[in-house]
């Protein structure tokens, strides 16, 4: 339809085809497949054209449609304003005031402990993950919805003890980095594992692996060491024969552990 003069009530009820059909100045009425019918105002910014929906035409009379296109008009050409970012921010803010239902970190973690314990090696394993995220998370992220839980509270975790226990510290982020996981998995938290390796604490925290320090232990005696050096049997030939490298498995890299101890 031709744009001129605004349509009228009749007019408007009496169109059908589904698409997006121009009612008044920057008033548009969209009409879906299913025959549900809607408001929406269009303008430009920046040479780029948005739509607002203003409600569906069951519950906004064409008059009030009209007047709001025409306040939002006037908003946008005087005063540079943007109706749909600014929608973006109400439902934002919104949602944030509104009480998380996700579990907090706490529970999480002890439905994860239940869920994978049978498949530990011991014990002392399950006391170690229960005590590390008793007494490093409990205080700063037990108590929090695991859906409100970022890079900066996973931060505040390890921060005071990435340096000074560097083992503890590379194990925890990896136990924090499972129970995340669990949590998107249940379908109680969405978008990236703040502690998972290769995102955001890459950036943030150095390396363990630039101040960890290697244990150099002292063999005790076994037969080999008791037999004469002539018979004892040398293996440096036949590994560098071979061409091959054998890393010093006391150099351990704790970056690599962090993810691997379970």
């Amino acid at each position: 339809m031709a744009k001129g003069r605004a349509l009228s009530a009749r007019e408007v009820d009496a169109i059908k085809k589904p698409g997006v059909h121009w009612v008044a100045p920057a008033l548009y009425i969209q009409i879906r497949n299913d025959g549900s019918r809607s408001f929406l105002f269009r303008y430009r910014r920046n040479g780029k054209a948005h739509w607002h929906g203003l409600g569906a035409v069951r519950d906004v009379r064409l008059q009030e449609a009209r007047d709001r296109a025409e306040e939002l008009r006037i908003a946008v050409r005087r005063h540079g304003a943007h109706p749909v970012a600014e929608k973006k921010v109400q439902v934002q803010q919104a949602k944030a005031a509104e009480p998380s239902v996700a579990p907090t970190f706490d529970t999480c973690a002890e439905q994860y402990i239940a869920a994978y314990e049978v498949g530990w090696k011991s014990p002392v394993h399950r006391r170690q993950w229960v005590q590390t995220l008793e007494d490093y998370c409990g205080p700063v992220i037990g108590k929090k919805p695991v859906d409100q839980i970022g890079v900066d509270d996973v931060l505040k975790v390890l921060e005071p003890i990435w340096t000074t226990k560097p083992e503890t510290a590379g194990r925890l982020r990896g136990r924090i980095s499972k129970v995340l996981g669990w949590a998107k998995a249940k379908g109680y938290r969405a978008g990236d594992n703040p502690a998972a390796r290769g995102g955001p604490l890459d950036h943030l925290l150095p390396r363990l692996s630039d101040f960890q320090k290697v244990k150099h232990h002292i063999a005790g005696p076994s037969t080999i060491d008791r037999l004469p050096y002539r018979v004892a049997p040398d293996p440096i030939p036949r590994v560098r024969g071979a061409g091959v490298l054998v890393p010093d498995p006391r150099a351990r890299n704790l970056d690599e552990e962090c993810d691997d101890e379970d």
